[in-house]
This record gives C-alpha cells, structure tokens and sequence, in this order.
C-alpha cells in the first residue's frame, strides 16, 4: 500500500486504508485537518478507545513522529484492523517493527467482536 502524505509533508493515511499510531501506549491517528478521509472503522476504533483510562488522540503526524512508533496498523471497512511490518518513504525505511504489536492485537480483537456483535443482530427495522 501506499503511504500518503497532505502538501505539508504531514502523514495522510495510506491508499486504501486510515492510518494508526501507537508511541508509549498512546494511540495517534492523522487528524481530519491532516487530510484523511473519516472512515468508519477510524471513526469505530476511536470510540471503542474513547473510555476511562485510555485515549486516543488526532493529531499531525510527522514522518518523524511516525519513524518514533512503537506500532503501526492501518483499517478499513474490509481489511478491519491490519499490523503494518515497515514504511519506507523515498526508498528508505522510515519505521520497521515486529507486527502486530499488543495495542494494535488488543484493538483488533475488540473490533472483531464487536462486528461480531452487530452482525448477530442482524439489520435494524
């Protein structure tokens, strides 16, 4: 996939999926202002991470920032949550880890059990 990045230089999101940053604990993703498109599982795993004791933040995502994470996974409404193994940027690797990392683990079974949940209930009518 390809990692996008807005006129700034900022990280995006890539060609097919949002992006996710994990440094510390702390959970990042490019803000809206960064030019990401709101997608839904994005906007899923927010909530889901929206609860006392932990928090994600939309911020501005440097390739700096980004070569400083602990873990990487990219989402989208296909692939759910997927751990991302490197990013290189012009031909040189900006960010290598092993894949997946426990955050990114944590957050991909709580979303898989919860389309599990709303795929149970069948359509609302």
């Amino acid at each position: 996939d390809a990692l996008l990045l807005n006129t700034t230089g900022e990280v995006c999101e890539t060609s097919a999926a949002n992006l996710f940053v994990v440094r510390e604990g702390q959970l990042m993703t490019p803000s809206l202002g960064s030019g990401p498109l709101p997608g839904v599982t994005r906007s899923v795993l927010l909530d889901l991470v929206a609860s006392p004791g932990r928090t994600a933040s939309e911020q501005a995502i440097t390739l700096d920032g980004l070569a400083a994470a602990d873990e990487v996974f990219v989402t989208n409404s296909v692939i759910g949550t997927q751990p991302v193994q490197s990013v290189a940027h012009e031909g040189s690797i900006v960010w290598q880890g092993d894949a997946p990392g426990p955050v990114t683990v944590r957050l991909a079974g709580e979303y898989a059990r919860l389309v599990s949940r709303e795929i149970g209930r069948g359509p609302d009518v």
